[in-house]
């Protein structure tokens, strides 16, 4: 078992056991948020680490591909909020200013940095990893 597995493993078993905890204390309850945010990010570098298997038997490339899936939709759902809120600034800008605006133009904010985190998460999500692992 990789590293990275075991990384997963573990943060799996911190959310799920931090919900029964909760009852002894309420500090367990910051196990909950770090559990699923650190689980979600061990499960899309297991899966790049599995990609990158220079001799995959056909377990491990579809267990690689079905890994990505949820990477994908997640680079989906980035780049669709990017996307989202950049065209509610350009429309109330450009279009029609809406009584629940109260921003300018300069207020895009983070809309464009979300679409490039999407579409590069969606790129990564079924491809191997062509540089060594220090170059990712």
């Amino acid at each position: 078992m990789s590293n990275t597995a075991r990384k997963l493993l573990l943060w799996i078993a911190v959310f799920v056991l931090s919900f029964p905890l909760l009852n002894l204390s309420g500090w367990f309850g910051v196990g909950i948020p770090l559990g699923l945010v650190l689980s979600i990010l061990y499960w899309f570098d297991l899966a790049q680490e599995l990609r990158n298997n220079p001799n995959p038997s056909r377990r491990v490339r579809v267990a690689s591909v079905l890994m990505g899936v949820p990477q994908a939709m997640f680079g989906l759902v980035c780049a669709g909020i990017g996307v989202a809120i950049v065209a509610w600034v350009l429309y109330n800008t450009f279009v029609e200013r809406q009584p629940s605006y109260s921003g300018g133009f300069l207020t895009l904010g983070i809309g464009p940095a979300l679409i490039l985190f999407g579409l590069g998460w969606l790129a990564t999500a079924f491809h191997r990893n062509t540089n060594g692992p220090d170059e990712a």
